[in-house]
């Protein structure tokens, strides 16, 4: 079982000829409402792959909310404990013809109760007979509000995306959160970005977290993932994708692939091979999600 906590939004997605600077205007070649979220799109993958997913966040009431519920049903991810509030969160993300694309967010309300009352009250029935330890998947905006330190006294794995803003990100409160973490999940600019928090230059942070995590994957973009296990560090080719049309949530969808692979017992080393191409399909279409058709689990 994968439990998932933090981001779910409404994506107001523009096509565009160029990603802007300031003060420019553009008109795009069309603009729609897609289901998003960095959290939101792991679980979605996750479920596409075959796991059984528990989702805890927060959504509207509201078309917006309505969108993304119908769109977690269709690939199957329980919403039983989603809060419901007044106004779903958007993000707002432009894309060029190459797929890269920049993205602007809300802030979403932070309600972890929910997470922490199914810890204590369900986590056991809901886990039953299962033979392998479950998975907690918490987005970087929401790991220092988590209850981290109660999944973990309950068992779970904890995976943790250090993606979306990094800016606003406080290296303070990630270290902080890093013992109770096995799995953290990071890009170059976040890298950079904590980097600049810190007295410590790059390489230096990049060992402070090594000795603190057992297992940091990095994604690099279209270029390669970085695999540091045990202080054992392995590179893997992202895979070539012949049509990018839009690469927003590939680094989500990487992850809830990743975490399929895992909760079946899979090594990192091997789930990461696999997940690699589940991400690298996930580029070949717009908004931050693969297909929920009906063959999706395999």
């Amino acid at each position: 079982m994968l439990l998932v906590y933090g981001y779910a939004n409404a994506d107001i997605v523009a096509r565009v000829h160029r990603l802007l600077g300031d003060g420019d205007r553009a008109t795009a070649e069309r603009i729609d409402t897609l289901p998003g979220g960095m959290a939101a799109n792991c679980a979605c993958a996750a479920a596409w792959c075959g796991s059984e997913v528990v989702f805890f966040g927060n959504v509207g009431r509201d078309p917006f909310g309505e969108l993304l519920l119908a769109d977690f049903s269709a690939y199957g991810v329980n919403v039983d404990h989603v809060v419901r509030d007044e106004a779903t969160t958007k993000a707002i993300v432009t894309v060029t013809a190459a797929g890269e694309r920049a993205i602007i967010s809300e802030e979403t309300a932070f309600r972890p109760e929910k997470l922490a009352a199914f810890l204590d009250n369900q986590l056991d029935s809901q886990l039953g007979n299962q033979t392998e330890p479950g998975w907690l998947y918490v987005d970087g905006y929401h790991v220092g509000r988590a209850p981290l330190s109660l999944a973990k006294k309950r068992g779970l794995n904890l995976y943790c995306d250090l993606d979306g803003a990094p800016d606003t990100y406080d290296l303070g409160v990630i270290l902080d959160a890093l013992e109770n973490i096995d799995v953290v999940q990071w890009n170059p600019k976040v890298k950079h970005a904590l980097a600049r928090q810190s007295d410590l230059d790059l390489p230096a942070l990049e060992r402070e977290l090594y000795t603190r995590v057992a297992t940091v994957i990095t994604t690099n973009g279209a270029r390669s993932i970085t695999l540091n296990a045990h202080s054992e560090e392995t590179t893997v080719d992202v895979p070539h994708t012949e049509t990018v049309v839009d690469t927003t949530g590939a680094g989500d969808i990487f992850a809830g692939a990743t975490l399929h692979y895992l909760g079946l017992g899979y090594s990192v080393l091997d789930a990461v091979d696999k997940s690699r191409y589940v991400a690298a399909r996930s580029v070949g279409r717009s908004g931050a999600r693969l297909a929920a058709d009906a063959g999706r689990r395999r």
